[in-house]
């Protein structure tokens, strides 16, 4: 007798680690609506989360992604590096360096050409 009790204990314990078949689940979406706008009708295999938002928002960037995150401290020192060294190079307008004087010519014709476009660009006075 107790050895039948310990044996329908032991099938119905291991019937117990079965896993049962998946009932009919649903999948949850959230969607974000704006003013007076309509919330989708929810089927049976999707149910619909409506959250609400005012008009004014419809056409923005979601706050959420608004704000940049500033690099890395270690990245922004190999920036302001790369920086420096290509301050310092030729073709940079500097009094000290190699080819200072390189770019303090290609600064003064980029200067001369602006100044020519504008020129052609106005309209001449007849009196």
């Amino acid at each position: 007798m107790r050895a039948s009790i310990l044996l329908a204990a032991g099938l119905l314990s291991g019937l117990a680690g079965i896993a049962a078949p998946a009932t009919a689940q649903t999948r949850g979406t959230v969607i974000t609506i704006f003013g007076n706008d309509k919330c989708p009708v929810s089927n049976g295999e999707q149910t619909n989360i409506c959250v609400r938002a005012p008009e004014s928002e419809r056409f923005r960037i979601p706050e959420t992604l608004r704000e940049t995150n500033n690099a890395a401290p270690a990245a922004q020192r190999r920036v302001d590096a790369a920086r420096a060294v290509d301050n310092s190079t030729i073709g940079t307008c500097s009094a000290s360096g190699p080819g200072g004087m390189i770019g303090c010519q290609r600064q003064e014709f980029a200067k001369a050409r602006a100044e020519r476009k504008a020129a052609k660009a106005a309209v001449p006075v007849i009196e």
